[in-house]
């Protein structure tokens, strides 16, 4: 195809190539690759019969190249934009839910939990604190540890 050719049909191709793309600087990108195409070819002295139906079929040709490529490629962000999540954010939302958990127990879970936790008491330490037997301080520890973990799904303590 000769320059002429073509560029008898690049207001037409121009359009073309905007509805495809959605946009003035792709589609200007495109029609380029196009143009260079056509025009590289060695063959390019050869006549075609409906030359505008066949830079049209060339440029759709390549949107959909493209577009195939673009959809294989991963998706790729600049670290600037990225939004990398705070790891103290999960640490912070357990604690609170954990916190609101505990409160929502009785005073006796929130009580052995208190001394264990809190006071750091081994099982006997608690038992002279509370002046109850070791199993049942044992028990009351075990319930109180069942509670939270239904309470906030979690494994804790």
């Amino acid at each position: 195809m000769e320059p002429e050719t073509l560029c008898e049909h690049l207001k037409s191709l121009q359009i073309y190539a905007r509805h495809l793309t959605r946009d003035p600087a792709s589609a200007d990108d495109l029609l380029q690759e196009v143009a260079l195409q056509v025009l590289s070819r060695p063959h390019r002295d050869q006549e075609v019969e409906h030359p505008k139906a066949y830079l049209k079929t060339m440029l759709r040709h390549r949107y959909i190249d493209q577009h195939r490529k673009a959809s294989r490629q991963p998706r790729s962000i600049a670290l600037e934009e990225a939004e990398i999540p705070d790891p103290r954010q999960n640490c912070i939302l357990e604690l609170l839910e954990t916190r609101t958990a505990i409160a929502d127990l009785p005073d006796s879970a929130r009580q052995i939990l208190a001394l264990r936790v809190a006071e750091g008491l081994s099982y006997e330490g608690m038992a002279e604190r509370l002046n109850l037997p070791l199993g049942t301080v044992m028990s009351r520890l075990n319930r109180a540890r069942s509670q939270l973990r239904q309470m906030t799904g979690h494994e804790m303590l």
